[in-house]
């Protein structure tokens, strides 16, 4: 992390928070808006805390440093996600998590730009995108099928040049 305020909302997973990660992606909300499985195991919340190949995934942290949410950079495709559980949304911790993705991925990464897959409807995700600079690019959305649902995603994209940081949230 590039920013001492950056390590106050998002940190490194501890070994012994599978359960609260999990506890997470499994409400209902996270479980519908995103491709985890559901439910969630323990297992498999302890495979984000290891570290899984392609991914820096990041503890969306509370005001007493207990994970509120989970904050994830996909290396290979540029993009970042972010979740936050049901007793934590709407205190801003999503959009300070973004932020501090983003700082991440222009300062210590060298990315030129970050991407955002957000189904149409999941207005929540989009006002978090918007107040952080992001906005959609595509006019047609991609079709995916997961859970017995087919569904689109669309297109939200944060650039910036050479000289840009992205502004502290």
């Amino acid at each position: 992390m590039s920013e001492e305020r950056d390590q106050e909302i998002v940190r490194r997973w501890r070994r012994d928070e599978a359960r609260q990660l999990a506890a997470i992606c499994d409400e209902t909300e996270v479980a519908y808006w995103t491709p985890f499985p559901t439910p969630f195991p323990e297992s498999y919340a302890q495979t984000f805390i290891d570290g899984r190949d392609g991914y820096l995934d990041l503890a969306i942290t509370g005001e007493q440093d207990e994970p509120v949410g989970l904050a994830t950079l996909n290396l290979t495709t540029r993009s970042a996600s972010y979740v936050v559980a049901s007793s934590a949304r709407g205190r801003g911790y999503a959009t300070r998590a973004l932020t501090a993705l983003c700082r991440t991925a222009h300062t210590d990464l060298g990315w030129e730009s970050v991407v955002l897959e957000i189904e149409p409807g999941n207005r929540p995700s989009e006002v978090v995108a918007e107040r952080c600079g992001f906005r959609r690019v595509d006019s047609d959305s991609e079709q995916v099928e997961d859970k017995g649902r087919v569904y689109s995603l669309a297109t939200w994209e944060l650039s910036w040049d050479a000289t840009d940081v992205p502004p502290p949230a």
